[in-house]
């Protein structure tokens, strides 16, 4: 990260690279290690994933819920389980790109106190390219397809483009609220919100994807008739 941003990368493009350079060593390692141990490792990854919800169903059961409740909870688990199996690169993808975000914003701190200047920008800036709504088409129409070797791919790139949308969505809505006179705490309590809540995160990345047509961010001005 700091050879891209001395290379005056922009902060999106530094975070792009340096998680885009994470996972190529991560799945470089994962495939030496299953060669040279004839392990395969989905099958190992698929078992462990398993294994970890059946144990969160064993807990349940330990706790005392029997009956309908305890058989929703094990099918519960189990769908979970297989959303997981399916679902596993792009969460990896995500908690690198997380993680880079987090070392970019602490980069930009630490950057302003000693004066230093980067090409890292603003993140009420951050727009993603006008094309990926053809990936977003893409990946959404592939689901409809009856093959899991077409399906599963298609999933994670959707779940992949979704969150860039959110993303952007998350920075348009930092423009709104930066324009209202809401008190800090009430911002952070709201930014917790649109991050926890499935439906409102569903609608910051609609407001990101609508972007793409709507400049939500340029301030209207009424014309004087």
């Amino acid at each position: 990260m700091p050879e891209l941003l001395a290379r005056r990368y922009s902060g999106s493009r530094t975070i792009y690279w340096t998680t885009a350079a994470n996972l190529a060593v991560l799945f470089s390692g994962i495939l030496l290690y299953s060669a040279s141990s004839g392990i395969n490792l989905q099958q190992l990854i698929s078992a462990e994933i398993t294994s970890s919800m059946n144990q969160a169903a064993a807990i349940y059961e330990k706790s005392g819920v029997k009956g309908e409740e305890l058989d929703l909870v094990k099918q519960t688990m189990k769908t979970v389980s297989d959303l997981l199996v399916r679902l596993y690169p792009a969460l990896i993808t995500i908690i690198f790109a997380i993680m880079a975000g987090c070392n970019l914003a602490l980069l930009k701190k630490a950057a302003t106190v000693f004066q230093l200047n980067l090409n890292v920008g603003e993140f009420i800036t951050f727009r993603n390219p006008d094309l990926l709504v053809w990936v977003l088409i893409s990946s959404g129409f592939s689901m409809l397809l009856p093959s899991p070797l077409v399906t599963t791919p298609a999933l994670n790139i959707l779940l992949l483009v979704s969150l860039m949308y959110f993303v952007q969505g998350m920075a348009i809505v930092s423009v709104l609220i930066s324009r209202q006179s809401i008190s800090g705490i009430l911002r952070i309590v709201l930014y917790i919100m649109l991050l926890v809540q499935p439906y409102l995160a569903v609608l910051v990345a609609g407001i990101g994807l609508c972007d793409l047509w709507l400049d939500f961010r340029t301030p209207k001005t009424q014309e004087n008739l």
